[in-house]
């Protein structure tokens, strides 16, 4: 199936690309933007887990274990902002999430495709890479926020 080759490749780049540059980057302190981003690198440990078992069921194309684990970070990464609250790295980490959430669900969409539709299949795309790049201009400006 050509969608879940595609799908799997894409999400394993989006694990590649989003996850990592953006949990990496915070660093630890007390209060205010240094306890934000605290959390945020203390979350990592469990993301950074997920982010590698999605590389690997990417790469041996196991399609259950991708949509398990896409959902499973998507939720961690909701419920890592939970504990977000100040004012500066909230907005910013909100803005990460929802991109992500975003990804997630044209990820979802685009297995219901009809593969010899181009014009959807065009659509779903171009909405894709406008929600990664939402997604990376994001993860800059949280790497930013937290001083990396």
């Amino acid at each position: 199936m050509p969608i879940r080759t595609a799908r799997t490749t894409t999400m394993a780049a989006v694990a590649a690309l989003a996850l990592f540059p953006v949990l990496a980057g915070c660093s630890a302190g007390g209060q205010s933007v240094a306890d934000a981003c605290d959390i945020l690198t203390n979350g990592t440990e469990e993301l950074n887990a997920q982010g590698a078992e999605l590389q690997s069921a990417a790469l041996s194309g196991d399609a259950d274990a991708i949509d398990e684990l896409i959902a499973s970070v998507d939720e961690e990464i909701s419920s890592l902002g939970e504990d977000i609250t100040n004012d500066e790295v909230k907005p910013v980490y909100e803005k990460f999430a929802g991109a992500f959430s975003d990804l997630t669900t044209q990820l979802q969409d685009m297995a219901s495709i009809d593969t010899s539709d181009v014009d959807a299949l065009t659509e779903a795309t171009e909405a894709m890479t406008a929600t990664t790049t939402e997604l990376t201009d994001a993860s800059t400006e949280l790497t930013e926020v937290c001083g990396a």
